[in-house]
């Protein structure tokens, strides 16, 4: 298994990952918009200071990805860095492609000049199985995450 920046060839298997992570989640009751995520995949290939794409690629085959950044924190000019996205397909769960996304993504932020990597689980698919993870790697739990449908 190879770890590996996105690249523009990616694309079109990146958008599929997107959208099949879109399927599975909690927020699969919104619209996914396919447009707005291209643009998305824009700002990580021009801006790749404040952007991190990752794969995870197994016998030519994208099987995971990764998208987070970095910026500064509302009331500093001190970094912090977060995800917006980390999927592997459900055929590969459970295979070091989590993991070792998220160890380069940790690298990244790093290098980055970041002071902390805030992790969250939004999509509520594999929840406990994800913390555990998260745990394993040295985050700790230090808020809570509410929200409500309309």
């Amino acid at each position: 298994m190879k770890i590996r920046e996105m690249a523009h060839h990616d694309v079109d298997k990146v958008l599929e990952l997107g959208q099949a992570m879109h399927e599975e989640s909690y927020f699969s009751f919104l619209t996914f918009n396919r447009e707005k995520l291209l643009k998305l995949w824009a700002s990580i290939m021009d801006y790749p200071q404040m952007y991190c794409g990752l794969v995870a690629e197994t016998d030519d085959e994208i099987i995971g990805l990764f998208v987070g950044g970095v910026s500064p924190h509302w009331f500093s000019d001190e970094l912090f860095a977060s995800d917006m996205a980390l999927y592997v397909t459900p055929s590969h769960r459970g295979s070091s492609a989590g993991v070792r996304l998220l160890k380069a993504y940790d690298k990244w932020a790093t290098e980055s000049g970041a002071k902390v990597i805030n992790l969250g689980i939004s999509t509520n698919v594999n929840q406990d199985r994800t913390q555990k993870l998260y745990h394993k790697l040295g985050y700790k739990d230090t808020g809570l995450f509410n929200r409500r449908k309309l």
